[in-house]
């Protein structure tokens, strides 16, 4: 526990923590502790994944596949735990977006999406907008794992803006996919609605529409999906933009 809270601290604290080879023993604690030792430990580990050092800490200790086997069980703070630090890894280290995908990470995050803790579905949409930026196969394994309607649920007022930025971002970058099938199979209505309504809606931020409208954007290249996207009113949502940005 006091490693979990030295983590939270300055970046001097926490690259001494990493030096100190005190990452190696927080992932075989998670990896095989008890329940209340593998709490503490994916705290500590997400507290320290934060920028570079942490980061190559988890990689040099083999740490990737220890965080995505968390990913099948535990508790809901455990959960949030694992998946911010996975999804922290991804953000500040593209190389190990594979990894996490070839440990089948996929499944997991995209069953988490419709969980009922906020944190957990906004770290779940956060690792999958960088997971799914510019790889066709990564974008493929995501879609076929069924990821494009629980993303669209989560632009919703009802979510926080957080999480529909990442949901939308995640969208977007699923739907700059090459292959037109994919892109056919991923526009249902619900997808496109969602979509659409998240870029008419007031409340929404300006980077949530931005995403949302390249999602948009990027599903009409396949040419089955342009009266989709036209039937629940994006054109004139889009005129509406243009005539008041």
């Amino acid at each position: 526990r006091n490693l979990s809270v030295l983590a939270e601290k300055e970046s001097a604290v926490k690259v001494a923590i990493s030096e100190a080879s005190a990452m190696a023993c927080l992932l075989a604690l998670l990896d095989t502790g008890s329940s209340a030792e593998r709490e503490q430990a994916g705290a500590a580990v997400r507290n320290l994944s934060f920028d570079a050092e942490g980061v190559r800490a988890v990689v040099n200790n083999d740490g990737v596949g220890v965080l995505a086997r968390r990913l099948a069980d535990g508790t809901n703070s455990l959960q949030v735990s694992v998946t911010g630090a996975l999804a922290n890894l991804a953000a500040i280290d593209v190389g190990i977006r594979q990894e996490i995908v070839d440990e089948g990470a996929v499944p997991h995050l995209v069953s988490k999406l419709s969980d009922a803790n906020a944190a957990l579905q906004d770290r779940a949409a956060a690792l999958l907008q960088s997971l799914s930026h510019e790889s066709e196969s990564r974008q493929a394994v995501i879609l076929e794992a069924g990821a494009a309607a629980p993303l669209a649920g989560l632009l919703t007022s009802k979510h926080s803006f957080a999480a529909q930025g990442h949901s939308a971002a995640a969208l977007r970058n699923l739907a700059s996919i090459k292959c037109t099938a994919a892109k056919e199979a991923m526009a249902t209505p619900p997808v496109v609605t969602a979509l659409t309504q998240l870029v008419k809606r007031k409340g929404s931020t300006l980077h949530a529409k931005e995403q949302a409208l390249g999602a948009l954007w990027g599903l009409t290249y396949a040419p089955g999906n342009r009266d989709r996207v036209a039937a629940t009113g994006a054109i004139t949502v889009l005129v509406a933009l243009l005539e008041n940005p």
